[in-house]
């Protein structure tokens, strides 16, 4: 799987395992992005990122990146609210990547609640479905192999477009279509 088979209108999750490398791998889906015509809005959910990580983005593309460092999830389901409902032309073409969030393999889903990580998760895929150009990728840090092991596994599976399970071997990342 490369980043490449990222469609627009579409939402993927990419899960997998924290690793080091994984911000090589943001970095080189920034850099795709902005080649390909999108602004890129990147929500760091846990604030994992640091500023000199993203030295590694090519100059011609910096004024394509917008970085958000949520202070809470209320925060990020507001940006996606604005981002979905606008009317401004301007926001048509985002990629929305939200990074680094995390929930556990014995999350319970019942109730889901506006502002809990799933729920983010759900709400960023309509980002595509209402804004034909846009597209969003939620990189979900998880422990978990399987997502069939998952609680919620089939609201993931209902949501989003492409699921891909992130490896890390011998500090290469690949990259499964599930």
């Amino acid at each position: 799987m490369s980043i490449l088979e990222i469609k627009k209108g579409s939402s993927t999750l990419i899960y997998g395992p924290p690793h080091p490398k994984v911000s090589e791998f943001l970095i080189d889906t920034i850099n795709f992005l902005a080649d390909s015509n999108y602004y890129v809005l990147l929500i760091d959910a846990n604030h994992q990122i640091v500023p000199s990580s993203l030295l590694d983005i090519e100059d011609k593309y910096l004024n394509k990146l917008y970085l958000f460092k949520p202070k809470s999830l209320e925060s990020i389901s507001k940006i996606i609210d604005f981002l979905t409902f606008s009317t401004t032309k301007a926001l048509d073409n985002f990629a929305v990547i939200l990074n680094s969030l995390y929930i556990q393999i014995s999350y319970n889903i019942w109730p889901i609640l506006k502002y809990d990580p799933l729920y983010i998760m759900y709400e960023l895929t309509s980002l595509p479905k209402r804004k034909h150009n846009s597209l969003s990728i939620v990189l979900l840090d998880t422990y978990v192999e399987e997502l069939n092991l998952l609680s919620y596994k089939d609201l993931i599976k209902e949501a989003f477009d492409f699921i891909i399970k992130r490896k890390i071997i011998d500090s290469q990342i690949l990259l499964q279509r599930l």
